[in-house]
């Protein structure tokens, strides 16, 4: 066989599937209760179920998180994000860009456990509202009952 006909059969075969990126830096340090978060977030907006979101459902996505992108500020938040260029964002890629922001947060943010633990020790009766008595008495260090 010449080289030439080696080379056509090495261009014929079929390439393998290239490996998913690596995490990237700094993605591996949410805690598990920031992904089951995130991934609980990114799963209400992807709503086709297809694992990856568009850039309707990362606009979406924002606007449920307060912020007002416009077309053009969502496509390119999307393009920056989105690492396998595939023109939609996975959960990987969405945690990798998400994870700096939530670690440098992390000290600032309160986990929902803990808001409800201080906020049944503000509600004395259980009634589910913090009443003014009650803020009153703990304001003068009455201690609770």
């Amino acid at each position: 066989p010449s080289q030439r006909s080696n080379l056509h059969s090495t261009t014929m075969t079929k390439p393998s599937p290239s490996p998913s990126p690596a995490p990237a830096k700094g993605a591996g340090s949410l805690r598990g209760s920031q992904l089951k978060q995130l991934r609980s977030l990114f799963d209400r907006f992807d709503m086709d179920g297809d694992g990856s979101l568009t850039q309707l459902e990362l606009a979406a996505l924002l606007r449920s998180l307060g912020l007002r992108p416009t077309g053009d500020e969502s496509r390119a938040l999307l393009l920056a994000i989105d690492a396998d260029g595939s023109g939609t964002v996975e959960f990987d890629e969405l945690a990798r860009a998400i994870a700096p922001v939530l670690t440098a947060h992390a000290p600032r943010l309160v986990d929902q456990a803990q808001l409800l633990e201080v906020f049944r020790a503000f509600d004395r009766d259980g009634n589910g509202y913090i009443s003014a008595a009650e803020s009153a008495l703990d304001f003068l260090g009455v201690p609770a009952a």
